[in-house]
């Protein structure tokens, strides 16, 4: 079963809780509150997450053996539990650490709304008039198929500005159908999105006739479990849009890595910057696949409060916005948390634009619409302050990323080395292929530089590495592969009972090579090489036309838990060298 079929089914399953009238009256779930490392945490959690691939018994087991109980299997791979009466946070995380399985172990971090209320009126609605909305919609008013989730404190979602434009939503919160606001920050943000326009009622929407949903992740500040139960419900839900205005200092890596499977299905990822007034990166804003907005004033200058700085992607207008509120009347707030709907719903229309249909292609065709047109506002942000009728024109007429250096020039046909690509437009990259070959591990660390590493080199010499962004490539530039010299030797660290093995070694062109397999580490020297002492020959045979040798097994049910090691030695008319010893470890 896939990790994303998994992922849904999951998310179905807690779609069985009660939604009944009853559940309108539950109370939410209250916690004891903690200080962790300068954050505040729910006391006696923490989120689990194992690497992609372990059995559910492996972590049941794991789990059982630290007495911690499971409260709720928030994906496939992660888990939130309940910490035994008396166990510390940092004694568990240590104990966790300790299993080669776990990925990462952190706490339930509560992530606070970023909104301040403000009673200073200097007019209704600034902001949109500011951005061009009025020109952008006189080329486009959007589609209701197309819907941004607004993840927060709820919505109140019978509001007479808001009701005909509230798709679904869910409370991950407290775990019901209804994500009712109590606390208004939500219902505001919702109605700068996509509050219904042109309706002879109260304030118009960015996204004009597109859709919002409501996902309640808690009252005043939202846990991380919550918040990775509605981004995960959202993406099922077949949002287009995530808009974000809450987060911490602390970068989560549940939610990262939620969000990272998000931005996989093809959604939009947009998150307030923070309000702190400092260039201090804020998460989740500050993950690089993420547009981070900071707040402008109405003459376009960094509101005071909002946190600005390179890794900062736009600005938006966020300072006395006016909106929808949750006694179904309106009002003002100021916050990087009014900038991100206003992005978060013109990235709505822009994507009903290229038809709806989400995939990696279109979100980052929206991205690089929104930022490549930002006017200029000074280097407190990236790009600048958002223009809609700008963004709207250029979607047609997105340019590829261009690549100017690659680092380093060659590498060996083994592959697995990072490789560093410099250039521009690289925020919306969402391929990297290296000859015929799609590299693994992209990471783009800014919009002029990502990284990746090298796949195993099928030709000696120059092979294109070409980028792909918005379905626009970029111009080829030449990683050049070279035979192996010492002598390498690839295999996995850890391989589950059952599971896969392969071992890749590399060489030079018209050499053999010796596979050699051991249960100790210990070596003597042979000819100023470290050998394996106490070894059996598992392979002898000559390397292909590039210097290479791949030998790939399924290991035995039977086999395992074991520790062996293994060398390449190659030979050509006598012994030639020997690569360093590798260590796999096979677990149940």
């Amino acid at each position: 079963m896939t990790k994303s079929i998994r992922r849904t089914l999951s998310v179905l399953v807690l779609g069985l809780a009660a939604t009944s009238a009853a559940a309108q009256d539950r109370p939410d779930p209250t916690y004891e509150t903690l200080r962790w490392q300068g954050q505040d945490v729910i006391a006696g959690r923490l989120l689990v997450e194992f690497a992609p691939g372990t059995p559910t018994a492996v972590q049941y087991v794991r789990h059982e053996a630290l007495g911690t109980r499971t409260l709720a299997e928030l994906d496939v791979d992660l888990t939130l539990v309940e910490l035994p009466r008396g166990t510390t946070i940092d004694a568990a995380r240590a104990a966790y650490g300790k299993f080669p399985e776990v990925l990462s172990v952190e706490p339930d971090v509560l992530h606070h709304p970023l909104g301040t209320p403000d009673d200073t009126k200097w007019g209704q609605q600034w902001g949109l008039p500011r951005v061009d909305a009025e020109a952008a919609w006189d080329l486009s008013h959007g589609d209701p198929s197309c819907v941004v989730a607004i993840i927060d404190s709820g919505c109140k979602t019978d509001h007479p500005d808001l009701d005909g434009h509230y798709a679904f939503g869910w409370d991950t919160y407290a775990d019901d159908a209804i994500p009712e606001d109590t606390d208004g920050h939500g219902t505001h943000c919702a109605g700068i999105a996509a509050a219904e326009t042109d309706n002879g009622l109260g304030v118009a929407g960015a996204s004009w006739g597109c859709r919002f949903a409501a996902y309640r992740a808690g009252n005043g500040s939202f846990p991380t479990s919550a918040l990775v139960s509605a981004i995960d419900r959202a993406v099922a839900d077949g949002c287009q849009v995530l808009s974000m205005s809450w987060g911490s200092s602390y970068n989560s890596s549940a939610i990262r890595h939620a969000l990272q499977d998000a931005r996989d299905a093809g959604c939009v990822l947009v998150a307030a910057a923070g309000n702190d007034n400092s260039t201090t990166p804020f998460y989740p804003a500050g993950n690089a696949f993420v547009i981070a907005v900071a707040s402008s004033a109405p003459n376009d200058t960094r509101s005071s409060f909002s946190n600005y700085g390179s890794w900062v992607d736009v600005a938006a207008p966020g300072q006395s916005i006016y909106s929808t509120w949750n006694n179904g009347g309106y009002t003002y707030l100021s916050g990087t948390s009014m900038a991100c709907p206003l992005v978060a719903g013109m990235a709505t229309l822009l994507y009903s634009e290229l038809g709806g249909v989400r995939s990696v292609e279109n979100a980052a065709a929206v991205r690089e619409a929104l930022e490549s047109t930002a006017e200029p506002v000074g280097n407190w942000v990236a790009y600048g302050r958002v223009d809609f009728d700008d963004a709207i024109l250029a979607l047609g007429t997105i340019d590829p990323p261009q690549v100017t250096s690659i680092s380093p020039l060659s590498t060996q046909v083994l592959g697995a080395e990072t490789i560093t690509l410099s250039g521009s437009g690289f925020v919306g990259v969402t391929d990297v292929t290296v000859g015929d070959q799609a590299a693994s591990d992209v990471v783009v660390t800014s919009d002029s530089q990502l990284t990746f590493t090298a796949p195993l080199g099928d030709a000696l010499g120059p092979v294109p590495v070409v980028l792909t962004e918005g379905g626009q490539a970029s111009t080829p530039i030449s990683l050049t592969y070279d035979e192996t010299d010492p002598p390498e030797l690839l295999v996995e660290e850890t391989v589950h009972v059952g599971g896969d093995l392969a071992w890749h070694a590399g060489g030079q062109v018209g050499q053999g090579v010796l596979l050699l397999i051991a249960l100790s580490p210990s070596t003597f020297d042979f000819k100023g090489w470290p050998l394996l002492t106490d070894f059996a020959v598992l392979l002898s045979s000559p390397l292909d036309p590039v210097g290479r040798l791949d030998v790939p097994i399924t290991l035995p049910p039977s086999l395992g838990p074991l520790t062996f090691y293994t060398q390449a030695v190659t030979v050509s008319g006598g012994f030639r060298g020997a690569s360093a010893v590798r260590t796999t470890n096979i677990v149940p």
